[in-house]
């Protein structure tokens, strides 16, 4: 039996380091699950990320399932930003 991957901000911005981590666990599940998708279809990390991604992430390289998934999930869990007009 594996062990569930642990609370780790190590490869997030600084600022963000105080993460609810019930929160940050649950946007990794659903980052996974994505990413199963995409992979069950023959698909590769950076189309995963470009899936959920907005146009921002569409120039983004992502080589690796683990990156993916974090960047995925921190997408999930950043706050949205909202204009005052």
């Amino acid at each position: 039996m594996t062990p569930i991957q642990s609370f780790n901000t190590s490869n997030l911005p600084e600022r963000q380091a105080n993460l609810n981590p019930v929160q940050w666990n649950l946007a990794l599940g659903m980052a996974r699950k994505i990413c199963s998708d995409v992979f069950q279809e023959g698909g590769n990390p950076t189309e995963a990320v470009q899936s959920y991604g907005d146009s921002a992430d569409n120039d983004v390289s992502v080589q690796h399932w683990g990156h993916a998934i974090n960047l995925i999930a921190f997408a999930m869990y950043a706050p949205r930003r909202q204009s005052i007009h």
